[in-house]
């Protein structure tokens, strides 16, 4: 199953988020996930942050999750985000290891004593203030697309932990301006290539229209 995650879903039930997360709707439209003993993450085979909106797979049985995942794993998945960032920078190939902050554990940094991290960026438009990023991901660490841009200098805009909170009231921005908007991949049992896109909201589309 494939879908287009919206702003503000979770992907599992964690504390504080039981319901109305990714895997609430997966297992109440796919009664065969039942069958999936993964604990609270029934048919997961990667994520998205809360505030990150666009395509998003599910497994719906356990011989198409190990695949997926297994697939993640040995980098077969090829995905592509859209960014709206402050500032800009030069198509480039971002190569800067990450790891956990040491006091903020909830966040992610550069460090050169982190897991290799790397992220390929394409600049598709750009003012003197802004700039629209496609992102793709060679690597799967925790937050890498934020900290790699904020590490550039290109905050995605919205970005209450890697961005810039002024800029985000500034503008009026009441959400994150990342959106997974592309990936392909080997079905898992249909052994065939497909690609699958989702259309970012009409908020980013605005924003990108009239002020970039």
């Amino acid at each position: 199953m494939a879908i287009n995650k919206p702003v503000g879903m979770v992907v599992h039930p964690a504390h504080g988020n039981r319901n109305k997360t990714f895997v609430n709707a997966l297992l109440y439209h796919c009664k065969e996930v039942d069958n999936i003993a993964n604990d609270l993450r029934p048919g997961i085979v990667h994520r998205l942050d809360k505030n990150t909106s666009g395509v998003m797979l599910g497994a719906k049985n356990i011989k198409a999750q190990q695949k997926l995942i297994e697939a993640f794993k040995e980098r077969k998945i090829n995905k592509e985000y859209l960014a709206v960032c402050l500032n800009s920078t030069e198509d480039r190939v971002i190569n800067a290891p990450i790891k956990r902050h040491p006091v903020k554990r909830k966040e992610m940094m550069v460090s050169e004593d982190g897991k290799e991290a790397i992220t390929e960026i394409k600049i598709l438009k750009k003012n003197e203030k802004f700039s629209l990023i496609l992102a793709k991901p060679k690597t799967g660490r925790t937050h890498q697309i934020r900290v790699h841009l904020k590490h550039v200098n290109c905050p995605v805009l919205g970005d209450d932990t890697y961005g810039s909170i002024h800029s985000n009231k500034f503008y009026k921005i009441e959400r994150q301006f990342l959106h997974a908007s592309k990936i392909n991949f080997i079905h898992p049992t249909k052994n065939i290539e497909m690609t699958i896109e989702a259309n970012i909201s009409d908020d980013m589309k605005k924003f990108i229209d009239k002020i970039i």
